[in-house]
């Protein structure tokens, strides 16, 4: 009986063809498992590095002064030099706008997890806290990208297929810590979304009742039943599939003329509609604290806005935060199955 042409094969043709397939990895990741490390690390300048729709700074220098509302300061406006010193000749009264935003309603709890566990990336700008100095995967991370790279990289010797299977289900296991990972940070891209959606349906609904109670202020107060209709009504064209873009615009609309809703959609990001939306909130929140209520608002559809946007905005860095996993996702945490996949297809001798 002639031998297959497996059998045929030596160890060190096998070997050869092993190499063959580690240079095609090493082609293509050894550069990034290079890199990997410090792109994970990087920040982005052009993310804000803070909640946009989130609580006050704690470093505040005054813990008495509200930020989420205007408040009256008494200032200087003519000095005079008396004694060597200078002295103020009259003061003048001005109004210094809030600069945060403000909340009638705390986060819900699953809210102020999602929150809690977005913060890092967002103080970080984008750079991911764990691979951080002290972070508790930085060693990990670069430990395994430069491991991964050495083992692609190695030149061809006759035992090559020696081990791999057994090595390449060694850095799985090391890994296994950063695979949880992604599943959490996949984790709160859902629950962070689902929230986004929960907010966004409330508050539209929130805006057409105020509208239908505004028309119907002459005539009999609208029951409950009818209430709750218009407000289902108001969200049927949000769902699980509506981007978070669409829910930004969604929301922003409830505010916004018609001119600022025409500039609020030549933004290019999601957190660029965020930015202005604040700009356009902590205005109304000033009037609101003023007694000037808006046509077309309340008090409360305005707060449901706020509620919005703080989840939108969380949903978006989410997404945010599992693209940046994701070169790593295709570097690091794939390269031990793909190494798996070509010992398997290559070392097919009898040693």
């Amino acid at each position: 009986m002639q031998p297959s042409h497996a059998e045929g094969e030596t160890a060190e043709r096998c070997s050869r063809t092993y190499h063959g397939a580690l240079t095609q990895l090493q082609s293509s990741r050894a550069d990034g498992l290079g890199g990997i490390f410090k792109q994970m690390r990087t920040s982005d300048a052009a993310l804000p590095g803070r909640w946009l729709f989130g609580s006050p700074p704690q470093n505040t220098r005054n813990k008495k002064i509200d930020l989420t509302r205007a408040r009256v300061e008494r200032v200087c406006v003519e000095e005079r030099r008396v004694g060597g010193r200078l002295r103020c000749q009259q003061f003048d009264e001005r109004v210094v706008p809030s600069s945060e935003i403000g909340f009638r309603v705390a986060p819900t709890a699953d809210e102020a997890r999602v929150l809690k566990g977005l913060t890092d990336f967002v103080e970080g700008r984008g750079a991911i806290a764990e691979v951080g100095n002290n972070g508790r995967y930085s060693w990990l991370v670069q430990r395994m990208a430069q491991d991964l790279k050495i083992y692609i990289s190695q030149p061809a010797h006759p035992a090559l297929c020696s081990g791999g299977a057994e090595l390449s289900e060694f850095y799985d296991v090391q890994l296994g810590p950063l695979h949880k990972r992604v599943q959490d940070i996949d984790g709160l891209v859902v629950r962070a979304r689902d929230l986004a959606l929960m907010r966004s349906r409330e508050a539209l609904g929130l805006r057409d009742v105020v509208r239908a109670q505004a028309a119907q202020s002459s005539e009999a107060a609208l029951r409950v039943e009818e209430l709750g209709a218009i407000s289902r009504r108001a969200s049927e064209g949000l769902s699980a599939s509506t981007p978070v873009d669409a829910l930004m615009k969604a929301v922003a609309r409830t505010l916004l003329t018609e001119a600022e809703f025409s500039d609020l959609q030549s933004e290019g990001s999601v957190l660029a509609m965020v930015r202005r939306m604040r700009s356009n909130v902590i205005g109304l929140q000033d009037r609101v604290a003023a007694g000037e209520v808006p046509e077309g608002m309340s008090v409360e559809s305005i707060d449901a806005a706020k509620r919005a946007f703080r989840m939108i905005e969380a949903a978006e860095v989410a997404t945010l935060q599992r693209r940046a996993y994701q070169p790593f996702i295709d570097l690091v945490l794939s390269t031990p199955q793909s190494i798996l996949n070509a010992h398997k297809a290559s070392c097919t001798c009898d040693e």
